[in-house]
């Protein structure tokens, strides 16, 4: 059976990382890319909603990060479409029916477990599990947490109740990496990123079930923020969704003690070399388990095999 994957339309921001990073290893495991990158945007655009497209055989797997109503109205008359979703957020669920019904693809990978389960039962087709990865080798595992430069890092949106503790604790001897305006980039690039992450000695996660509940409902999930963190080797202060646990078969992120968040904080800070062992095993699981290889071949396996069980699956790894 012939696979394709149709590639980001627009160019690549931090936001949309995930995206490429699967796009980049499902071509490596050998699915086809429908168009050149550059090419891409400039067709979809000329595309309309409603368009007929030839019929071109196969299957197409489309990445979206959010409903993506151009790349579904562009590809979805083409062929067998098989979406992979993230952003699926419990507030919209009834509209990501309505459109996966509208679509009628052949199978539905969704990042988040509770999102997943939810469609699974109001979809007639199979929806998977595919849980959150990123490609490690992208990132660097930096050097010890002692003798990294940035004490702690809270990218994108923070807990204010988290982040006032920290800052009524942390003195000007610390370095502490914020949004200093609401929205503000703190690494505007890729390459700004990955180094700051790989000199990070700790790096805020907190789901953002717990941090724009207006946005994301009770979806508890871990984001592609978390498997960067381990790839860089920095120590994850924050929260651990349950699909995360059972991805990695233990606990990976030191669970914030919400009683006393500043005195856990400096504590940490002033023994960070006793978390090196753990950032170490965290780093070797993300390599094991936690790598966009693994998500596309979990993908093409599905889709090279005669059926998909209709139920609800995961990608997790054993426990150790």
């Amino acid at each position: 059976m012939k696979i394709m994957v149709a590639p980001p339309v627009s160019a690549p921001t931090p936001a949309s990382g995930a995206v490429t990073g699967l796009t980049d290893a499902l071509i490596r495991a050998g699915a086809r890319p429908l168009r050149r990158r550059r090419q891409l945007g400039r067709v979809l655009r000329r595309l309309p909603l409603a368009s007929k497209a030839p019929h071109v055989g196969g299957t197409i797997i489309l990445p979206m990060m959010g409903w993506d109503a151009v790349k579904a109205a562009a590809y979805g008359t083409w062929s067998s479409t098989v979406p992979v979703c993230w952003d699926v957020w419990e507030p919209q669920w009834p509209q990501w029916v309505r459109s996966l019904e509208k679509l009628r693809p052949q199978l539905v990978f969704v990042t988040a477990q509770q999102s997943a389960e939810y469609l699974a039962e109001h979809l007639p087709m199979p929806v998977l599990h595919l849980p959150e990865a990123t490609t490690v080798s992208g990132y660097q595992p930096g050097l010890p947490l002692a003798e990294r430069s940035i004490d702690v890092l809270e990218l994108g949106r923070r807990d204010e109740e988290w982040h006032a503790a920290a800052l009524r604790c942390l003195s000007t001897s610390y370095r502490h990496h914020y949004e200093q305006v609401p929205g503000q980039i703190i690494f505007p690039t890729r390459q700004e990123l990955v180094a700051g992450l790989a000199d990070a000695r700790i790096s805020i996660c907190i789901p953002g079930s717990m941090t724009n509940a207006a946005r994301c409902g009770t979806v508890e999930t871990a984001t592609h923020r978390y498997f960067e963190s381990f790839a860089s080797r920095a120590l994850v202060l924050g929260h651990a969704p349950d699909e995360l646990l059972d991805l990695f078969g233990y606990n990976p992120v030191v669970e914030i003690d919400w009683q006393r968040p500043a005195e856990q904080l400096l504590a940490l800070l002033s023994d960070i070399s006793t978390w090196q062992a753990h950032v170490d095993r965290n780093y070797q699981r993300v390599l094991e388990v936690g790598d966009w290889a693994q998500r596309a071949a979990t993908i093409m396996s599905v889709l090279s095999s005669t059926a998909a069980a209709p139920v609800v699956t995961s990608a997790s790894a054993p426990a150790r």
